[in-house]
């Protein structure tokens, strides 16, 4: 961390705040502060600011996010390998379902692969193409030499 002027912000007394939002430890965090310099600015002890920033998992998400595919890969195949016939019968298959669905799908968004087939008729593409064009050869055609 940098060596801030913490003289330069505006001090809370270390009255032992509440309630302090997560949100300003973070951004202070980001602003490269100290967890001591934290502390004096939003009046909390050293330890308490960086136990709330640790504990939120802010600092390892740039890890996961990068690695958000596969982790979502290994939940989804530890869901399935830990699906015992008891599991099975004490759930029902529409939440077995949809369970898997979601991390499936969530998996494939992350990778930037598609979730949905496009669909297409190759036969309607053709008539359409065949009846546009047949609108255009019975337009006018207009040349300078007409006019």
């Amino acid at each position: 961390m940098d060596n801030m002027d913490t003289n330069s912000l505006p001090a809370i007394p270390p009255s032992r705040q509440k309630n302090i939002p997560l949100e300003t430890l973070i951004e202070l965090r980001n602003k490269n502060l100290s967890y001591e310099q934290i502390g004096k600015v939003v009046g909390c002890s050293k330890i308490n600011a960086m136990m709330r920033i640790k504990n939120s998992g802010i600092e390892t998400l740039d890890t996961f996010k990068r690695h958000e595919g596969d982790i979502l890969s290994v939940k989804g195949k530890m869901l399935l390998s830990n699906l015992t016939d008891a599991k099975v019968k004490k759930a029902s298959l529409s939440q077995i379902g949809v369970v898997y669905g979601i991390v499936k799908e969530k998996e494939l968004l992350v990778r930037g692969q598609a979730t949905q087939i496009i669909r297409y008729d190759a036969q309607a593409l053709r008539e359409r193409y065949d009846e546009l064009k047949r609108m255009l050869d019975e337009t006018i055609d207009v040349t300078p030499e007409d006019v």
